[in-house]
This record gives structure tokens, sequence and C-alpha cells, in this order.
């Protein structure tokens, strides 16, 4: 329980033949059919039904409009005119216009994404199946930093941040000293978008526990890919390499951060330290081929 959240042709044998005022179409059936001409038309070996007219067994009538396309030519100069006279308030509106579209782009791009759960999921199955009995747990002791946190870690991985949140905090409340409860939370406070929050809960969790891996990647990457922050991103690796020196986790994900940063020489230092300590690690040397290209 105690785990981080981590168009066909004409048929064959089918004549079509025009005359000056009628349209005769005959097949090896010998059926007739006739229809008059009216004004400009023009003729296609079609069965289908078109866009404008109707079909005769073949044979499409597409009708020209002048008046319409004179009516559309006048709506269109009218259309012009005003724009021309209301110039002044034409631009306005075509300015709040953008202005609008590009605010709801903008919040649309930088809103907090909420994380989607697969509810098939056995896990989830399971802990939503566990969740009475986890609340009771805590309703018997409040007082019990376990329970509150055996309980948000099932409000968590069910999709109930809030409550999770809630429960956390009430944790270390009780328990200051628990690094993993303080990733979790700061966890819970990234996926409500309160990454100030998350940043404090995690700073809480590695200065506790210097060597747990989680808070310093999870930290990182809210800085490196949500705050597009590089040189943040880079300084809390840094930190983690102080406490953990030469681990290759913590020195890949460095020289990546400097990749994003476009510090070549000092990422493509990194990965070489990692092959010098490891010449067959494979994201190390994938690294060092993509600066090199």
């Amino acid at each position: 329980m105690n785990e981080d959240n981590t168009s066909p042709s004409t048929n064959e044998g089918e004549k079509t033949t025009v005359n000056k005022s009628e349209i005769k179409t005959s097949s090896n059936t010998n059926t007739k059919k006739k229809f008059s001409l009216f004004g400009k038309k023009s003729v296609k070996a079609n069965k289908q039904t078109s866009q404008h007219g109707s079909t005769v067994h073949g044979a499409e009538i597409h009708h020209v409009a002048p008046k319409q396309k004179n009516d559309l030519k006048k709506g269109l100069n009218s259309v012009a005119k005003w724009v021309k006279k209301n110039s002044l308030i034409t631009t306005v509106v075509l300015l709040l216009v953008i202005l609008t579209i590009g605010a709801i782009a903008w919040y649309l791009n930088t809103r907090p994404q909420p994380r989607t759960l697969n509810t098939n999921n056995q896990v989830i199955t399971e802990y939503k199946s566990k969740l009475p009995e986890l609340q009771k747990a805590v309703s018997a002791d409040n007082n019990s930093a376990a329970a509150h946190k055996n309980y948000a870690v099932a409000l968590y991985v069910t999709g109930n941040y809030e409550a999770a949140k809630n429960e956390y905090e009430a944790a270390v409340k009780l328990d200051g000293k628990d690094s993993t409860t303080y990733n979790n939370l700061g966890n819970t406070y990234r996926d409500l978008g309160k990454y100030d929050k998350a940043k404090t809960a995690y700073e809480k969790a590695f200065e506790i526990s210097p060597t747990s891996i989680n808070p310093y990647v999870n930290l990182a990457n809210i800085q490196l890919y949500t705050l597009n922050d590089n040189n943040a991103a880079i300084a809390t690796y840094q930190k983690a390499l102080k406490a953990m020196p030469n681990n290759n986790q913590i020195s890949l994900l460095l020289g990546i951060a400097y990749e994003k940063a476009g510090k070549t020489t000092e990422a493509k230092q990194t990965y070489q330290d990692i092959l010098t300590r490891n010449a067959e690690d494979k994201a190390a040397k994938a690294g060092l081929d993509r600066l090199n290209k």
C-alpha cells in the first residue's frame, strides 16, 4: 500500500442522342424518355444524381442561373462597400476576434491536464474495492499517519486527487519524517496544477531522504517539461548527483536536460562520463549519436 503514485460510366450498349428540343436515350431494352431543354444546359453521361440538377438514365442536366450570379455579385459588392465605410469598426472587431482566439489557445495550452485512468485496470479495481475499508480505518484512528497515507494512496490511484491531497496533508502533519508521503503529496499537488506546492513537497522529501531518486526526478520533470525551466531542472539533477555520485540514471537525465537547454558540450561530457562507467549504456550512446550528427 505504501507505494509511489507514479462517378460510374454509361452502361455498355446504351446510346445518348441530342436533338434541338429533346434528348432521347435508347438502350437494349428500347426504353425512351424525353424532356425539354430550357436555356443553357450541359449534358453529361452519368447515372448518379448531380449536385445541381436531375439525372435521366445517363444524362445529367446542369442549369445556369445568371440572375443568381448577379444577385450574389451585388451582395458581395454591398459587403465590400460597408467594410470600406466602416473600416475602423471592422479592424477593431477583427482584433478582438484574434485576441479572443489567442487567449483561448493560450489557456488550452497552459492549463493543467488531468490524468486519465484506465478504470478496467485490475489494480484500480482492487483499490476501489478497498476504499470503504480504508476509510473506516481512518475513522477508527484519525491520529494514525499510516491510515491516512493508505487511504490517500487508494484515493489517488482511483483518480480522486483532491481527497487524496487532504489525506496526505493529514498524514504529514502526524508524521513529518516520511519521505514517501511527501513525494506522493507532491505528485498530488502536481496533478492538481499546484506546482509551487509540489516543489515544496518534493524538496521536503529529498531533504528527509537525500538518496531517494523519485522526488528529484518528479521535481525536475515539472521544471523541464511543464514550466520549461531548463536551468532549474539541471540544478535539481546536479543536487541529486551530489547525494548520489556517479548514478547513471540521474546522469542520463541530466544529459537530456543539458540537451534541451542547448548546452551541447555539457551534454556530451555527461554522456561520455556514463560510458566511462558503463561502455554498454545504450541510452548514453544514443545521446552522443544525436549530438554528433
